[in-house]
């Protein structure tokens, strides 16, 4: 599945494609001044074209070099803090390359933990991140997945501070097994953790750009 965005002329395309390629994961741990992390993180091997691979694990590095700056800055704030990063794959095809990343940060002065979710959502073709409008054929597929989410939020069992408001203009979302995930950070429309909203692919084949399974 190609991105639609954008036609240049240096963009990659893979010259073949495989299901065969290995997700290997790396672990440190480090101690900058009074915060302890422990950072795990995938590293994508075997991709028959390198460049893709080689584009893939660059963005990968330079997420998590994000990270690192969060914690530099908690460091000069004087904030004692730890931060645990970890990853799963929830979906890979020899297209399509999902990577979740959570984020746990304990702040030990006031007793709190915070979960954020990262993703990436790669076309294996190209390397890319792929937005969510890429996935499908026609610009209304935004009505119908609001209005599958908007009954799965009033069917919620956690308390909420707002009404759904529908997709934001860059959704953050990734694939999972069968289906589409499309999630919100804690303190968008709850207190203390993610909303996560699960749509069968099924639910979604008149409006897929490509079918996934």
């Amino acid at each position: 599945m190609g991105c639609s965005s954008g036609k240049d002329k240096d963009k990659l395309q893979a010259t073949e494609l495989t299901d065969q390629y290995k997700i290997e994961s790396v672990s440190e741990e480090k101690v900058y001044g009074d915060v302890l992390t422990v950072f795990t993180y995938p590293v994508v091997k075997d991709l028959i074209d390198k460049r893709i691979e080689e584009k893939i694990n660059n963005t990968l590095a330079a997420r998590i070099e994000d990270y690192r700056s969060v914690v530099s800055v908690s460091e000069e704030l004087g904030v004692e803090e730890t931060m645990t990063v970890w990853y799963e794959v929830p979906y890979r095809t020899k297209e399509i390359l999902s990577i979740k990343f959570y984020l746990q940060s304990y702040l030990k002065a006031e007793d709190y933990t915070d979960i954020t979710i990262d993703t990436f959502n790669f076309d294996l073709n190209s390397g890319e991140d792929i937005p969510l409008e890429d996935l499908f054929k026609v610009k209304t597929y935004k009505d119908k997945l609001n209005a599958k989410i908007q009954t799965m939020f009033n069917e919620l069992d956690v308390q909420t501070n707002k009404e759904f408001a529908g997709l934001e203009d860059d959704q953050d979302y990734y694939l999972k097994d069968d289906k589409l995930v499309i999630f919100y950070q804690s303190l968008v429309y709850t207190d203390d953790e993610p909303l996560e909203f699960e749509i069968p692919f099924s639910d979604l084949s008149d409006i897929l750009k490509a079918p996934l399974n």
